[in-house]
């Protein structure tokens, strides 16, 4: 009985121990994974995502890659919070700090025709008031709007290097955008012809500081030709180009590498714009130039797909008719070709009197013209008169002609064509013969023989046989008279007063006397050619709004071309139609409508002041001006600002 008594006590003994042990280590177990989820809980909703924690009995560990010291500090802190500090055990890398990178220091400046914008961050040591001083003499009569950051931080040598050739290279560049940091500097900018775009860029070029990078996009505007033209004279001493244009660099290339060929004097010049009639141009071109390289001599004017060819006297009557032949099947579609050879005709006959018709035209320096010689009719002279007279004024005019009935047809055509050309000029005379026209002397432009050019192939159409001997002479060039732009409106509003624009009704075409008074405006406007205005056109109320309002675009757009051939500098001109919108009188009564129907010159600057002025009263009228007063007080110092900016803007014109 004894001994199974002590057997099941021990058993019982042991089972009891086993069932402690056992419950002691799942209440452990337990007590660890709750202390391992209440930390990681705690340190995903203070959103230390980086941290990873492990139970190891009563110790918790914090392990993972903190960004900085801070972090693993805020992450031990939020687990002291959970448990007790005795049980953490810290098993955190951080990363090493970096060292903080100096700032990039770079400078932005947009300049056009009025304003300048900067932007960009730059150093303490040439901040914002240096840049301004460097820029005082262009900004003096600029708006500047200045967003500059500064940094007192060292910057590399070069800054100063590319800060100097950005802000030099800006005097120079009216309409630009000039990006400058310590490596490199961006110049985007748009010139005003392709001379000019290839002068910056070889400017730009030369002129970069070493360690520099240098990026160019120099752009410069295609003009519209309209015709588009080529001229060329072959002699049996050589050829002369007279005028050339083409649609792009390839097409210009191909032109004059056909007329280099023929060994032309000088430097060959081909202008490049909007208007090419057809694609085959080049090649039409070289086709005309080989055929009259064939029949000898003589001359070839395109005007836009119109093609005059004009052999010499000379030339051998077979081989022009063989020659004109082949080249009329092998021109491209659309180009048509008038062919012509002339007759020698004696200029002496048997009695030995001159019997050659000729009108002749001679300009003096002083602006009088003299013509002398043959007329057809007494209507072809009164319109001869009538042209000389609105281009050089009838009190400078002096007509001295005979009537011949024989002359041809469009003699009338031929003389006042000739007369507009030498308008062109300075000094020089114009002969008018029944198979030629020959325009000679000197102006005071160098693209004068072009602009005859021009005038006489587009108003001689397939009637002329012409040759130009017109040379540039700087020391024709007229002295500014240093009136102000301001002046020159009111002179020019003085002019129109006395003798307004008048167009016939309906019509977009200026009157006899009207050309006169546009005469004596490109007169004025040569004293001020810095000026730029806009041309405005105005109509009664009569007719549909639309039809009003084309109207006075074309007639403003008449004004604006009517000062081109004139010589008149347009660049910066603007005509703009406002039909019957701001009337100045009474359309209900004749006289009312006489002065709506108007044409106006308003400077763009008094414009700009004006849209300005409208907006600073838009602002006023919905900013608050009770309180401290400050928005008050702002409008006023804008207008005082205004108020020196117009005065100065007033002092320099």
């Amino acid at each position: 009985m004894f001994r199974p008594a002590y057997v099941f006590a021990c058993v019982c003994f042991i089972m009891a121990a086993v069932g402690a042990w056992y419950t002691a280590d799942r209440a452990v177990a337990q007590f660890e994974r709750q202390s391992e989820e209440d930390v990681s809980r705690a340190l995903r909703v203070a959103a230390h995502d980086w941290a990873r924690v492990k139970a190891n009995g009563l110790t918790i560990e914090l392990s993972g890659v903190a960004p900085d010291e801070i972090e693993r500090f805020r992450a031990l802190e939020i687990m002291a919070q959970v448990i007790d500090a005795d049980r953490i055990e810290d098993a955190v890398l951080v990363i090493p700090p970096q060292e903080i990178a100096p700032p990039r220091f770079t400078l932005e400046v947009l300049r056009n025709e009025d304003r300048i914008s900067l932007i960009g961050l730059v150093p303490s040591a040439s901040g914002r008031e240096e840049i301004l001083t460097r820029l005082e003499d262009i900004t003096a009569q600029m708006v500047v709007t200045d967003m500059l950051e500064t940094a007192d931080h060292p910057f590399p040598a070069e800054w100063i290097a590319a800060l100097d050739y950005g802000l030099e290279n800006l005097r120079q560049l009216p309409r630009s955008k000039i990006s400058i940091s310590s490596t490199e500097v961006t110049v985007t900018a748009v010139t005003d012809s392709i001379d000019e775009q290839q002068s910056v860029r070889s400017r730009l070029a030369l002129s970069k500081p070493d360690g520099i990078d240098l990026y160019l996009d120099i752009s410069a505007p295609r003009p519209v030709i309209a015709p588009f033209r080529f001229r060329l004279v072959l002699t049996p001493d050589g050829a002369d180009l007279l005028s050339c244009s083409a649609d792009t660099e390839t097409t210009r290339q191909k032109i004059l590498t056909t007329v280099a060929e023929l060994g032309v004097d000088g430097k060959l010049r081909c202008e490049i714009g909007l208007g090419v009639p057809t694609t085959d141009w080049a090649a039409a071109i070289e086709i005309v130039v080989d055929a009259l390289e064939e029949i000898g001599s003589g001359s070839i004017s395109f005007a836009d797909s119109d093609v005059t060819l004009i052999a010499n006297e000379t030339a051998d009557p077979a081989t022009f008719e063989a020659v004109i032949g082949r080249l009329e099947s092998d021109l491209p579609e659309l180009f048509s070709l008038n062919a012509v050879l002339p007759p020698h005709q004696a200029d002496v006959d048997a009695t030995g009197v001159d019997r050659t018709a000729e009108l002749t035209a001679k300009l003096n320096l002083d602006g009088e013209l003299m013509i002398t010689g043959r007329i057809d009719t007494a209507v072809s002279r009164g319109s001869v008169l009538s042209v000389a007279g609105a281009l050089f004024g009838l009190e400078k005019v002096e007509l001295d002609t005979l009537t011949d009935a024989d002359l041809p047809n469009t003699w009338a055509v031929r003389s006042m064509t000739a007369v507009k050309a030498l308008h062109v000029l300075r000094e020089g005379s114009a002969v008018v013969q029944p198979e030629k026209i020959t325009i000679t002397g000197r102006a005071d432009f160098e693209q004068a023989s072009s602009e005859v050019d021009r005038i006489l192939s587009t108003d001689l159409g397939g009637f002329g046989n012409y040759e130009i001997d017109v040379t540039f002479d700087p020391a024709l060039i007229p002295a500014p008279t240093g009136i102000s732009d301001i002046e020159c409106e009111a002179a020019i509003a003085a002019i129109l007063d006395q003798t307004p624009l008048v167009f016939d009704a309906g019509s977009v075409i200026l009157t006899e006397d009207s050309e006169r008074t546009l005469s004596l405006i490109s007169a004025k406007l040569t004293e001020c050619p810095q000026a730029q205005f806009e041309i405005q056109g105005h109509t009664d109320s009569q007719g549909p709004d639309d039809l009003n309002l084309e109207i006075s675009q074309s007639r403003a757009e008449t004004v604006l071309s009517g000062l081109l051939n004139r010589r008149v500098l347009i660049d910066g001109m603007e005509a703009k139609g406002f039909g019957s919108d701001e009337p100045i009188a009474d359309n209900e009564t004749e006289e009312g409508r006489a002065l709506n129907r108007r044409i106006t010159f308003v400077l763009k600057s008094t414009l700009e002041q004006q849209a300005r002025a409208a907006d600073m009263a838009a602002q006023e009228s919905v900013e608050p001006t009770d309180g401290d007063g400050a928005a008050a007080a702002s409008t006023d110092v804008e207008v005082e600002q205004q108020s020196e900016e117009e005065e100065s803007e007033s002092g320099s014109n």
